[in-house]
């Protein structure tokens, strides 16, 4: 008899022993089941990249099992080749013969063959919509939370087998932006540097055209004037430009690049959906959007809150400079405590070092413990925002200034 039959013999009688067992059913329901929740795939033996093992070295040949665990109950009828496929990357041929088994109890699948070619890589592939739990919902196989559809949602797994070289599997993510400078910062450069650095390698054409010139990306005033920009490199890793001219100071200025045009230089038989550039780094879809930021030229610096303090019935708010008092008011600043919003008055006065301070007293007792809300539409009496976010920017959502005491 051939060890394969006697593995899914052991299979089975594993889902009989747990079947019989009173004990198994709910105990072990996993958490994210049922038809409104996206099926993931949560583990993979071997994990991604990774060896798989001959577990019968004294016959010819290699043997291994994949096995794949997945986050729900599946749906049995569709754990079939029709829907899984492995291909040997290193001849681009794709494995016949596979034995697919699924036990129910466990949520695993397993992918074995008897005869793993020698000194291969090998891509696995669980394709939706085919793929879906036992209510019917499909696989998210990028595991971003989503219905993207065919084929960004299906799983993909690669691994090698003796001979094999783990550098040699291909990718099976789209690649990344990993890091931009400057990133939403206030700077004083009038010519900037900008650049993107990227996870994996791009194809250089599409990062800069034929005769040297950057292309992908754009600068632009917040008017929406646009900068001519030269290029400074445009390698694998990294697309550089500067403006063509100084910049204007006291200026917000937004970089525009476009994520459905770049593209990654990955290996041959790497799936040509994975080449395009995931700029969020949130899962493979139709549409990428383009990944857009700003930053700032300017040497002045924006006002912060610089402390909070107790005081007889009532806080005192002290800021960095001296403010412009008109946009201190009873929207803009306010107290809650456990019961909710506190009013209060406000009376305001300036001190010798040259800042504002706020004192807010409360029209009724507090209980519980305080917070501390100023809006990021106050503004210093040179007009510029409250930056609470510490970017140096100021009057951005994210700068409203919530602390508790």
């Amino acid at each position: 008899m051939k060890r394969i039959a006697i593995f899914f013999t052991l299979v089975l009688v594993l889902a009989g022993c747990q079947l019989d067992n009173p004990l198994t059913g709910n105990t072990d329901q996993p958490l994210g089941t049922g038809a409104g929740n996206l099926p993931k795939v949560v583990a993979v033996v071997p994990q991604n990249r990774g060896l798989l093992p001959d577990d019968n070295p004294d016959k010819p040949g290699i043997q291994g099992t994949v096995e794949v665990t997945f986050s729900d109950y599946m749906d049995e009828a569709g754990l079939t080749s029709a829907n899984l496929t492995v291909l040997n990357t290193a001849t681009g041929e794709e494995v016949q013969g596979l034995e697919i088994g699924y036990l129910p109890e466990a949520r695993k699948l397993f992918v074995r063959s008897e005869e793993w070619p020698a000194g291969s890589e090998f891509l696995l592939t669980l394709a939706t919509p085919g793929v879906k739990n036992s209510y019917g919902t499909v696989l998210d196989g990028n595991g971003n939370g989503r219905d993207d559809g065919a084929p960004y949602d299906d799983f993909l797994t690669t691994f090698y087998v003796s001979g094999g070289n783990p550098a040699n599997c291909v990718p099976t993510k789209r690649p990344i932006v990993q890091s931009i400078s400057p990133d939403t910062v206030r700077i004083t450069q009038f010519r900037p540097q900008i650049r993107i650095q990227f996870s994996g390698p791009m194809d250089t054409l599409t990062l800069k055209t034929a005769d040297g010139k950057p292309q992908n990306i754009q600068l632009a005033s917040e008017q929406g004037n646009a900068v001519p920009l030269d290029l400074v490199t445009a390698s694998r890793w990294e697309l550089a430009v500067v403006p063509k001219e100084s910049l204007l100071m006291g200026r917000r200025y937004v970089v525009t690049l476009a994520s459905g045009n770049i593209r990654a230089d990955y290996p041959t038989h790497t799936p040509d959906y994975l080449r395009a550039l995931d700029p969020l780094g949130d899962g493979a879809q139709a549409t990428e959007p383009d990944l857009v930021w700003y930053f700032a030229l300017d040497t002045l610096v924006p006002p912060r809150v610089a402390d909070v303090n107790g005081i007889t019935d009532g806080i005192e708010i002290e800021f960095t400079t001296l403010m412009d008092t008109a946009t201190l008011n009873s929207a803009t600043v306010q107290v809650y405590d456990g019961n909710g919003f506190v009013p209060g008055r406000l009376r305001l006065y300036r001190t010798a070092g040259g800042i504002t301070v706020v004192d807010y007293y409360f029209s009724r007792q507090v209980a519980g413990g305080l917070r501390v809300f100023v809006s990021h539409l106050v503004s210093s009496n040179q007009g510029l925002l409250l930056d609470s976010n510490g970017n140096g920017i100021g009057g951005e959502v994210t700068d409203d200034y919530n602390e508790r005491l």
